[in-house]
């Protein structure tokens, strides 16, 4: 993980704290923390890895891997300014590693493993800052706002992007609804 906002995340193991998960022919998940943020404890760390993978199972990507950088809202700031144009804080940033497959349809990466290994998705960068503030005006608890920042981050990893509409014209938040449903 990274400490320099000018950079896109990268799985740096000496700016972060992290938490990895990786089950027999699983998807292989890294769950870092910036090294000044207030991190959730190392056991909530293991279960958004497990979440990661549990949902990264659920949409076909069983030999995948991911990298979960949760960091503070200065930080997550410089990201947005740096690659969208957008000089505010957000909730949730993906960034793509793997990329369309040559020959291969529009939409999400293929399952299953590719001859040279795991596809890489890429990073999904969390600010814990914004995520306590929403989960407190959601009356949820924080542990739930993150697992649904992380999938939406990694429906963005698989190529899935919002609509122009409210949430019933949203094919991708209401998959992101039915997979919260359903995953543990």
């Amino acid at each position: 993980m990274m400490e320099d906002p000018e950079q896109p995340p990268s799985t740096d193991s000496t700016a972060a704290i992290g938490a990895g998960v990786c089950a027999p022919a699983g998807a292989r998940v890294e769950v870092g923390v910036a090294a000044h943020v207030r991190a959730p404890a190392a056991g909530d760390r293991a279960a958004l890895a497990r979440f990661a993978q549990a949902a990264l199972g659920a949409l076909g990507q069983r030999a995948a891997e991911l990298s979960v950088l949760l960091c503070d809202d200065r930080f997550i700031r410089g990201l947005n300014r740096r690659f969208r144009g957008v000089d505010t804080p957000t909730d949730v940033l993906s960034f793509e590693q793997a990329g369309p497959l040559p020959g291969s349809p529009p939409g999400p990466p293929a399952p299953g493993p590719r001859e040279t290994g795991p596809l890489v998705l890429g990073d999904v960068v969390i600010s814990l800052d914004t995520a306590r503030r929403q989960a407190r005006r959601r009356s949820i608890p924080e542990a739930a706002e993150l697992r649904e920042l992380l999938l939406h981050g990694i429906l963005h990893l698989l190529g899935r992007d919002h609509g122009d509409g409210d949430v019933a014209d949203e094919p991708m938040l209401q998959e992101q609804g039915r997979l919260l449903e359903r995953l543990p």
